[in-house]
């Protein structure tokens, strides 16, 4: 895929496993490469795993009749971003034109010659923005089906976040390139409350 000077390339497989319809198993393997990082930091591999129980379906809860379906479950991935990163963001550019690479070679200020400056400063190596997802939770039907709760501990992290690098004053003006700095943390809780049936 190549849009706006960005080549995206992508790879993944996936599988899933149910073991006598009660213990379940997916997992996925992504590698991913795009231009807009150096060529040592291109590619990434992302894998995620979600296990499940379906506990409904032991024998210890048959006897139980108003439980339609209680499965347990959990998870981990990784997934990569590119946070906008430019398609240049790797090279150091360089531009013309007046009033950026004027030089008076005579000495007689009418005769100005155009040049080359530096225009954006590269930077090779960035590399994935990698989000870390982890979660734990539960879902329940009961009453054949009426009544479903879905419950969701969850808790992301972001490490290696692309932020536009800071220019120090005593170096050129020039555009800044993105750089991995910093990480930053997302938890909480979900539930969901679904009823199949007539209200009134």
């Amino acid at each position: 895929n190549a849009q706006n000077n960005v080549t995206h390339f992508s790879l993944f497989g996936h599988l899933d496993h149910a073991l006598k319809g009660k213990y379940l198993l997916n997992a996925t393997l992504r590698r991913d490469e795009a231009s807009v990082f150096g060529p040592a930091n291109r590619a990434g591999s992302f894998p995620a795993i979600g296990l499940g129980w379906r506990m409904s379906e032991e024998n210890f809860m048959k006897g139980i009749t108003w439980i339609t379906d209680l499965k347990l479950r959990g998870g981990y991935g990784e997934v990569g971003s590119l946070s906008n990163n430019g398609p240049f963001n790797p090279f150091s550019t360089f531009r013309t034109g007046p009033g950026f690479g004027n030089y008076d070679l005579n000495g007689t200020n009418n005769s100005a010659f155009l040049g080359y400056r530096q225009g954006t400063l590269g930077n090779e190596n960035t590399k994935w923005e990698t989000t870390v997802s982890k979660n734990i939770g539960f879902d329940l039907t009961i009453l054949n089906g009426k009544w479903a709760f879905d419950f969701n501990l969850y808790q992301n992290d972001t490490r290696d976040l692309l932020i536009p690098r800071n220019r120090i004053n005593t170096e050129p003006t020039v555009n800044q390139p993105n750089e991995n700095i910093g990480t930053m943390r997302n938890n909480g809780v979900e539930l969901g409350i679904t009823n199949r049936g007539n209200i009134t």
